[in-house]
């Protein structure tokens, strides 16, 4: 889960730079990166104590119940960065863990075609896989659900999906 966000947040980053032009939103873009990771890194360390407590005791019934926790949401909340131009809504539907983003300014027609095929192929990647695996399998380690799947979905500001894809 935790390498899953990092390259997600590297994933988000890529998209930024690629759809702006300029060097200093290519160095804001930077900074960003490094202030997120920065951040996830603390949270990671912050919520492994209570992920052990919980799993000694049992699994959690579902998982919206297991990110509902104080620590995952702690974490969670830290990976959003009003200054990044994208929103992330991480919630349990069922046995699929759904990472949904948001962009906040909306991506224009003539732009749509080229973020929408950065991100499909970044979805594609094997980097992709892998880290969407270790999720799983952290799913499958804290919470009582068999086939657990992951969604990603990346929407535009009015809510039209530009991209999405389920790992099982």
């Amino acid at each position: 889960m935790k390498r899953f966000i990092c390259l997600l947040l590297i994933l988000l980053l890529c998209v930024g730079l690629a759809a702006c032009s300029s060097d200093s939103n290519q160095k804001k873009a930077n900074d960003t990166a490094s202030g997120v990771q920065s951040a996830v890194e603390d949270q990671v360390s912050a919520t492994e104590a209570s992920d052990a407590s919980a799993k000694s005791s049992g699994k959690y019934a579902t998982i919206q119940e297991y990110l509902d926790t104080p620590a995952k949401k702690e974490a969670l909340d830290a990976l959003n960065d009003p200054e990044s131009g994208v929103g992330l809504h991480v919630y349990g539907d069922g046995d699929t863990l759904v990472y949904d983003f948001t962009f906040t300014e909306h991506i224009g027609d003539d732009r749509l075609s080229s973020v929408k095929e950065t991100l499909q192929s970044s979805l594609e990647e094997e980097s992709s896989y892998s880290s969407y695996g270790a999720a799983l399998d952290e799913i499958k380690g804290m919470v009582n659900v068999e086939n657990p799947k992951a969604q990603v979905v990346f929407h535009n500001d009015d809510g039209s999906v530009i991209a999405e894809k389920i790992y099982e």
